[in-house]
């Protein structure tokens, strides 16, 4: 007899895996597939170090940050995901192929990586506002109550300070930011 789940979650990447987690929890019998992209040779670029430690120990950063091509270095008009670090571009492999999306307002950012866009580095946390929660018909508490949950599991960090309101929201809990070094600074 085949095992049968009672909720399948397609993709392990940051909406997935908190679904997954959501329904696991709540007592749920759950698979997680995911069937992306995965680049092991470009794996293997990337150093097992937070930023903090790369950017001051590594003497190899620049293959990561800029790549042995300068292929980090977006010389053409910036597009979605030409923050990628070279290592990472795999990220955005196969996305025009496989979900092809057409606007001339709207730029989303997709993966078809293995975890998704977490796999990325620089992710960031935006919270839709109370308006647009009302404008897409959903429930303002419900929705900041969820906001909250996800950011007490995997951590946010930020500050409450003009942009607030248009990134972190009213999400309480925020890990302090890093301090800003001199590249970052200028």
């Amino acid at each position: 007899m085949e095992k049968q789940f009672e909720y399948i979650v397609v993709g392990s990447g940051a909406t997935g895996a908190i679904a997954a987690k959501t329904l696991v929890e709540a007592g749920k019998d759950t698979l997680v597939l995911d069937p992306g992209i995965w680049n092991e040779e470009k794996r293997k670029l990337i150093p097992d170090m937070d930023w903090e430690s790369i950017r001051r120990k590594d003497r190899s950063q620049h293959r990561y940050f800029l790549g042995d091509e300068f292929e980090g270095i977006v010389w053409e008009e910036s597009r979605v995901g030409s923050q990628l670090t070279p290592p990472r571009t795999y990220l955005k492999e196969k996305v025009e192929e496989w979900m092809e999306f057409q606007s001339k307002s709207f730029f989303p950012f997709e993966s078809m990586a293995k975890g998704g866009l977490g796999g990325g580095w620089g992710a960031g946390c935006f919270v839709f506002s109370e308006s647009e929660l009302k404008q897409c018909g959903l429930n303002v508490e419900q929705m900041f109550k969820a906001y909250q949950q996800v950011s007490d599991w995997i951590g946010i960090s930020g500050c409450k300070d003009d942009g607030a309101p248009y990134s972190v929201g009213n999400l309480q809990n925020l890990h302090q930011p890093f301090p800003l070094d001199s590249s970052m600074r200028s």
